[in-house]
């Protein structure tokens, strides 16, 4: 993009270190695909395209990494607004992600609540005869449980399509750095899986289809409304946690753990043999 050009430009002339206009370089030709795919313009771009932008990021990097990129792109809007490049800056607003210390991941109670909670529901719209409610509430708990269960990034669930879920695999073709990666599931999973089979009545050859692909909005979404019936925040990125979590506690090698969540650094996947609070406090209890 012209804009990003004429910033890094600017840049040089001001002396900066090589590696720090590198960092801005990188950081700022990923933000400008990103535009592209979704047909815009540096000087059409919104708070709320902003807001799609980090929460995207925030699916595939860590607070403190996504906050690097978000003040990369902060940086060029300003230039840009003070250079006539646009009207204005669709940053204005945008906060930094704060990191949690211990809310990586789910406890095992709260897994539970989610598959309760979500089976009660089933059996009420079911009981009550409400199709439509039965239908949306059949694809939160398969959205839910899949991600529980396969370790799926957000926008991976929203690009699946029928054909990538067969043999009890589900087969994500476009992961991270577009690397196809296969993950098998698990009986739950499954069963999910084919209830929402059931009940899916739609033409189209996306797995969960609404008008075309699934917006990662709608699963935030799904997600958040249970997790306020229940009583704690609820994403899909603490359901891929959960996964990696639970898969580090029973003992699986970070290698395989690594391969299963598209991870391409196995230093990532070390995270999941951190202590979680819930940890903390059980080995606390030992001294009672």
């Amino acid at each position: 993009m012209t804009e990003i050009d004429l910033f890094l430009s600017h840049l040089q002339s001001e002396d900066l270190a090589s590696g720090t206009i590198a960092n801005y370089g990188g950081n700022l030709r990923m933000f400008a695909r990103w535009v592209t795919a979704q047909a815009k313009t540096l000087p059409t771009l919104t708070p709320a395209d902003m807001k799609q932008y980090k929460a995207e990021l925030k699916d595939r990097y860590k607070p403190a990494t996504v906050n690097t990129k978000l003040a990369c792109v902060s940086m060029l809007f300003r230039w840009c607004l003070k250079n006539g490049h646009i009207n204005e800056n669709p940053m204005i607003k945008i906060k930094t992600v704060k990191a949690e210390r211990y809310s990586r991941w789910l406890t095992q109670g709260q897994v539970e609540a989610i598959i309760t909670a979500s089976k009660t529901a089933i059996e009420q719209a079911q009981a009550k005869q409400l199709n439509y409610r039965l239908t949306v509430t059949l694809r939160q708990y398969a959205i839910a449980v899949i991600l529980l269960n396969t370790g799926l990034r957000v926008s991976e669930l929203c690009d699946l399509h029928l054909g990538d879920v067969k043999n009890e695999i589900v087969t994500v073709r476009w992961g991270k750095g577009g690397k196809r990666r296969e993950v098998p599931m698990n009986e739950q999973a499954i069963a999910a899986l084919d209830l929402w089979l059931e009940a899916r009545n739609s033409k189209s050859d996306y797995l969960f289809p609404t008008k075309g692909r699934m917006k990662r909005q709608l699963v935030e979404f799904h997600l958040s409304e249970l997790g306020k019936r229940l009583g704690f925040r609820l994403t899909p990125h603490l359901l891929r946690h959960t996964f990696g979590k639970n898969l580090a506690d029973k003992g699986i090698p970070l290698d395989r753990i690594a391969k299963l969540m598209g991870h391409s650094d196995i230093n990532t996947t070390a995270i999941y043999t951190m202590p979680s609070l819930e940890d903390l406090r059980q080995a606390v209890k030992l001294l009672d």
